[in-house]
């Protein structure tokens, strides 16, 4: 933004600007316009934004929200949270299998595998901790929500030994 006006004042406009469209319920309008601010990166408190759609039970436009929040690198745990707790209200299999399976995973992996197993979909959870690399978090939810130690064994088997022995000592009195 140009002009050399001062950026807490800008985010002001735009607050105000999408809480005047909020107020008229044109929800879609004000969400492209808080939007904005993300995308300007002006300072408008992210959690202000929520609790405007919060207010009006607005979750997929929350969703909207929190994801462009992570599109721009600037989604702090607590918004990975609610986005993955905002696809699963939705029940939008579809977009949180396609946040989860995103090539660049630019969330707190540990908060989301611990959202996802909450939610109930350990599946997607123990995709992410393998994608992730975390070999113990995988062989721990295959442990608690499938019992399938045959297959968790057999990943053990695939390992070296430096990565094998953590998973053994944590896992393997369960094992």
């Amino acid at each position: 933004i140009r002009g050399g006006y001062p950026r807490d004042g800008i985010a002001e406009i735009y607050r105000l600007h999408g809480d005047s469209l909020h107020e008229k319920h044109a929800f879609e309008s004000a969400l492209a316009v808080y939007s904005k601010t993300v995308e300007f990166e002006l300072p408008l408190e992210p959690s202000y934004v929520i609790q405007k759609f919060l207010e009006s039970n607005k979750i997929g436009l929350i969703a909207c929200y929190l994801q462009k929040l992570h599109e721009k690198g600037v989604a702090e745990k607590e918004h990975t949270m609610l986005l993955l707790q905002c696809y699963t209200k939705l029940k939008d299999k579809a977009a949180l299998e396609a946040f989860v399976r995103q090539d660049q995973l630019h969330y707190d992996v540990s908060i989301a595998i611990k959202t996802l197993e909450e939610c109930g979909y350990a599946e997607l959870a123990s995709d992410l901790a393998l994608r992730s690399g975390s070999k113990e978090e995988f062989v721990r939810i295959h442990l608690e929500h499938f019992a399938e130690t045959m297959k968790v064994l057999n990943f053990i088997r695939e390992l070296n030994a430096t990565e094998a022995v953590p998973v053994l000592m944590t896992h393997g009195r369960a094992l």
